[in-house]
């Protein structure tokens, strides 16, 4: 017969083995390096583009504007 399960603890009674101390902290260092590195490129990337952005957004608006005074031009 086959082995019995016990239905009442969670995971049939299994007991996952703790992480070491030397691994929780290095997931918090790693984890700390990581953001902190996502925070300093935003802050270098984010205004250029911004700027960039609204620049596009600009020029597109200019071309409309062309476009529109091309075709008055043409009646």
């Amino acid at each position: 017969m086959g082995k019995r399960f016990d239905y009442t603890k969670p995971y049939n009674g299994y007991i996952p083995p703790q992480q070491s101390r030397s691994t929780k902290v290095m997931t918090r260092v790693m984890g700390t390096v990581f953001w902190f590195f996502i925070m300093l490129r935003t802050k270098q990337d984010l205004p250029h583009r911004i700027r960039s952005h609204l620049e596009a957004k600009r020029e597109e608006e200019e071309e409309k504007k062309a476009l529109e005074n091309e075709g008055a031009e043409l009646f």
